[in-house]
């Protein structure tokens, strides 16, 4: 998975979630220490799936459910964000600043984006809580053309 050295947005380190998981009365599992790792700096907006193949990589044999239900618990708590709408499948981003999305349509690679406050058209009083951007990357694009 890619992974980025420069923080970027509100990303919780996994000793800081451990804190907070403390605080509010839950305990840090090895299920829970090694999704938040694997999530802190990561910029690819992994699956679920991809999720419990990078913990099991780790833990060895691990039950699916336990994955889901750790990153379910993380959404809850405010430390992941659930991106649905990108494909079939609920992707996840560790950065739970303010930002957007976008999407290639052909291999499903997802980029953080910032857009401008006004969104023109919209009906008074609308709350936009998500925008995504769908298209093709320039690698998917070239292989598109070259067809």
């Amino acid at each position: 998975m890619e992974k980025h050295s420069k923080p970027y947005g509100s990303m919780l380190s996994p000793e800081l979630a451990a804190i907070r998981l403390r605080e509010r009365g839950a305990r840090m599992t090895a299920q829970r220490n090694a999704v938040l790792e694997i999530l802190y700096n990561n910029r690819s907006h992994p699956t679920a799936d991809m999720v419990i193949a990078e913990v099991r990589k780790r833990l060895g044999c691990v039950s699916p459910a336990t994955i889901y239900n750790t990153l379910d618990t993380l959404e809850e708590l405010g430390f992941v964000r659930r991106l649905d709408g990108l494909e079939e499948r609920a992707h996840f981003d560790p950065d739970t600043s303010v930002h957007q999305h976008a999407i290639c349509k052909r291999c499903k690679k997802v980029w953080d984006i910032e857009l401008g406050e006004e969104i023109k058209g919209l009906p008074e009083e609308f709350a936009v809580e998500d925008i995504m951007i769908q298209g093709l990357c320039a690698e998917c694009a070239l292989q598109y053309s070259d067809n």
